[in-house]
């Protein structure tokens, strides 16, 4: 007779939109092996793009209110063992994850919670004392806390003890091999600087544009390639405002968002890669 698997209920976004959040979601759904877990996935991506990731209205509501239902369901009908979902680091996004952890609490699913950040603790200390309190009783009953690394577990000390908090570096797929024999770069030489990521001005987007004359003063040689969606049309307008009146188009090339193959070779054919985040 086969042993009947466990099963996993996931909970969060995957592309489109590309963001750190929803690339994770897909990378672990992609990993768990399908031999071992019956893995459920609850998509709670906004198809409508990266400009309305963290930014809520009318239509979030009911798109909550469907992917709550369904929730619901599967808690009702396939009882996982596991429920794993990304924190968010907004109040009113806190909220909305323990309206998924309620229900999974009431099942007796134990429940994983995976921080993408380092903010929690800031959104937590910003809150009223109502928040807080609801925040100790929501969290004081998670199971397991995941961090991005070891000076963010602090974090969670409050609610979890530190063996109940794992570390677990970002990291993707690498669908080519390394060393691809790409000739150095030297400042005698024309040299690209590359910078991916959401163009928004948390990611750094206006650092690196600031830079950009400061470097090409002393090194007219250097060109700057910068890839990922825009952050609204207002990110957009005022960066490209910015570079126009320093008379600097000519030194940096937008790509538009890429992935797969386009993105690696993005990548690779960069000399020096930069991330000016200031999050």
């Amino acid at each position: 007779m086969p042993t009947r698997k466990e099963t996993i209920l996931i909970i969060g976004p995957t592309p489109p939109p590309y963001h750190g959040v929803s690339v994770a979601t897909q990378v672990l759904l992609d990993a768990l092996p399908s031999e071992q877990f019956s893995v459920v996935h609850l998509d709670t991506a906004d198809r409508r793009g990266i400009a309305h990731v963290d930014q809520p209205d009318l239509w979030d509501v009911l798109l909550f209110i469907r992917q709550w239902l369904l929730h619901t369901t599967i808690l009702i009908r396939k009882r996982p063992r596991i429920c794993y979902l990304p924190l968010s680091q907004s109040r009113i996004g806190f909220l909305r994850d323990s309206l998924f952890m309620i229900p999974a609490f009431t099942v007796q699913s134990s429940v994983v919670a995976h921080l993408h950040g380092a903010n929690f603790d800031k959104v937590y200390e910003g809150g009223g004392k109502v928040f807080k309190l609801y925040v100790d009783a929501i969290l004081k009953r998670v199971t397991k806390f995941v961090v991005l690394g070891e000076m963010l577990k602090p974090i969670f000390h409050n609610w979890a003890r530190p063996e109940s908090i794992a570390v677990v570096p970002n990291g993707v797929p690498e669908p080519v091999p390394r060393g691809t024999g790409h000739l150095k770069a030297t400042l005698e030489k024309q040299v690209r600087v590359v910078f991916l990521s959401t163009l928004s001005r948390q990611k750094g987007l206006f650092v690196l544009l600031d830079a950009v004359p400061l470097v090409t003063t002393e090194y007219p040689h250097v060109e700057f390639h910068i890839a990922g969606p825009w952050w609204g049309t207002d990110t957009e307008e005022t960066a490209r405002k910015q570079l126009a009146a320093a008379n600097l188009e000519s030194s940096v090339t937008f790509h538009g968002q890429l992935t797969g193959d386009a993105k690696m070779q993005f990548l690779q054919d960069g000399d020096i890669f930069v991330f000016p985040g200031i999050q």
